[in-house]
């Protein structure tokens, strides 16, 4: 197990795209679940906060041991972001480091939850799991309406190849943070001392539609 973290998983309840998407099941667990179990594969039960403002959801991280935050009205309506429900969670622990999981992108393995860790020891401020964008860039493949009503790819260029294009990468559900840097900061990525961890392309998914879950599903009952 290793020192000075704190694990942080939010579910919030209330999905409108995807209702109950939290709760929807891979290998036979949970999203909520799958994440905690990650989590306890780094740390114990204790240095692991699950936070949400359902009490179904609240149920399940129970039977886990870890600690339970219910989240008040001010932390659960949908124009609440992130930062804000982790940097009340950050008021509660006293680790160094903070690393959050989000229960819609189980595609982890213990290995990328310890890069974030390392990038934090090795002095980043923000450490963010990634993955670069080889079969969809915006300098390429993706478009946009500009203006005049005409179409072009959303990053500007005339590429005619994918393998010229500039690197663009996707942040994952993996972020990891110094608990004093966030507390200080509304804005997580305003960090000079900031690092990414690379992971594969496959793990990008994060289950916001039914057609995510598929893929998602497909791709964990292979390697999770």
């Amino acid at each position: 197990m290793v020192e000075g973290l704190t694990v942080t998983i939010c579910a919030r309840g209330g999905s409108e795209r995807l209702p109950n998407k939290n709760i929807l099941k891979i290998n036979g667990l949970t999203l909520i679940e799958l994440s905690i179990r990650q989590a306890l594969e780094l740390v114990n039960p204790e240095n692991v906060i699950f936070s949400s403002d359902s009490s179904e959801y609240l149920g399940i991280a129970s039977n886990y041991s870890v600690q339970l935050h219910k989240r008040g009205e001010e932390l659960s309506n949908h124009k609440c972001s992130k930062v804000d429900v982790l940097k009340t969670l950050c008021g509660e622990v006293e680790t160094k480091y903070i690393i959050d999981l989000d229960p819609t992108a189980p595609l982890r393995e213990p290995k990328d939850l310890l890069g974030i860790y390392e990038l934090l020891t090795r002095g980043k401020e923000v450490a963010l799991g990634v993955c670069r964008m080889e079969s969809v860039n915006p300098y390429f493949n993706m478009i946009e309406v500009k203006p005049g009503n005409l179409i072009n790819t959303v990053g500007e260029g005339n590429y005619v190849r994918s393998q010229d294009v500039p690197d663009v990468f996707f942040i994952t559900g993996l972020i990891g943070c110094e608990r004093e840097y966030l507390l200080t900061n509304s804005n997580m990525y305003n960090s000079d001392r900031w690092g990414v961890y690379e992971m594969e392309e496959y793990k990008m998914y994060d289950i916001d539609t039914s057609t995510d879950y598929l893929i998602v599903k497909t791709l964990a009952e292979i390697v999770l």
